[in-house]
């Protein structure tokens, strides 16, 4: 089922193209990562996902509806969220629910559903001005799913919390997703979206310039890692030969695929234990770094005028 669907979405503003004809699919289940540099269009994207901007052309769906209806079924942390201080955390996320339309019972369970799920039962009492950066974050997600939302959107939810507090709300948002619960990820920390994201999309100037499986981006076919221990000098020194192919990377031997036989057999007739070989990763910052390159920019540039038809003038009259 697809639960977002962007159709060449765009939205200008005066002088300014924030989103440029976005093809978007994000199904449900899954969690995906929006990447890109301040300015390329994240917010803008996530404003008409929710229905509080409108298109400029272009159309996005959600659940198949239209924002504004969907609202329902969404829960949003936004950025900077801000909260009233002088209520406990039990009281605040009844008093939201209760500006949601739930009441009574209902209201009660899914205070404390979001509570357990984020951790702060315990604190539930407690005001939120004695609460750390942290266990705010914590109670901002128990808001967002309130209403037990099927779409989740969490903008920048560890933005400023110390590594802690960074990995318990990347606990939270593993949770979400073991739970079922189809997730937007806005984040520029890359290491906790290619942590807790099944596929990411990267803009650069209001365009969808890669998009994938995280595990399709981070793999590299065309080279393997190669573990010898504490044997790497000697390695080095066997390999020298093949003048610089073979490379060294996080202490392990960094070696092109269609030299992995001969390397075998030059390891091998030197004595040197392998203690490991598995296909060489990048990380989904050398990915993004790749993808938001200006050099990678001149080439999409080349290639979309070299695709437009060219115009064929005949011969003068």
């Amino acid at each position: 089922m697809t639960v977002i669907h962007c159709q060449s979405l765009t939205k200008t503003y005066p002088g300014v193209t924030a989103l440029d004809r976005l093809d978007l699919t994000i199904a449900a289940g899954e969690a995906f990562g929006l990447l890109g540099e301040n300015g390329a269009g994240k917010s803008t994207l996530v404003k008409l996902v929710l229905g509080f901007l409108k298109p400029t052309a272009g159309r996005v769906t959600v659940f198949g509806q239209s924002p504004v209806a969907a609202r329902p079924r969404l829960g949003y942390l936004p950025e900077l969220p801000h909260y009233d201080l002088a209520f406990s955390a039990h009281a605040y996320l009844s008093f939201l629910g209760s500006l949601s339309g739930l009441s009574g019972a209902r209201l009660r369970r899914q205070v404390d559903a979001g509570l357990d799920l984020v951790g702060m039962r315990a604190q539930a009492l407690g005001r939120l001005a004695t609460f750390s950066k942290g266990m705010l974050q914590r109670v901002g997600i128990a808001q967002a799913l309130l209403a037990d939302p099927d779409l989740v959107i969490l903008d920048e939810p560890t933005a400023g919390l110390d590594p802690r507090g960074q990995y318990e709300i990347r606990q939270v948002i593993l949770d979400l997703r073991a739970a079922g619960k189809t997730i937007l990820l806005c984040s520029h920390i890359l290491a906790e979206v290619e942590e807790v994201c099944h596929t990411v999309g990267i803009l650069r100037r209001g365009r969808l310039v890669q998009q994938g499986a995280v595990a399709d981006l981070l793999r590299r076919s065309d080279k393997v890692e190669l573990d010898v221990g504490d044997a790497l000098p000697a390695a080095q020194a066997a390999l020298a030969h093949l003048d610089g192919q073979v490379q060294v990377q996080a202490g392990c031997l960094l070696v092109p695929r269609t030299l992995q036989p001969t390397v075998l057999q030059t390891l091998l007739a030197a004595g040197i234990p392998i203690q490991s070989l598995t296909p060489a990763r990048d990380t989904l910052e050398q990915v993004y770094l790749r993808a938001t390159s200006p050099t990678e920019d001149g080439r999409r540039k080349t290639e979309e005028k070299s695709s437009r038809p060219s115009s064929v003038l005949g011969p003068p009259s």
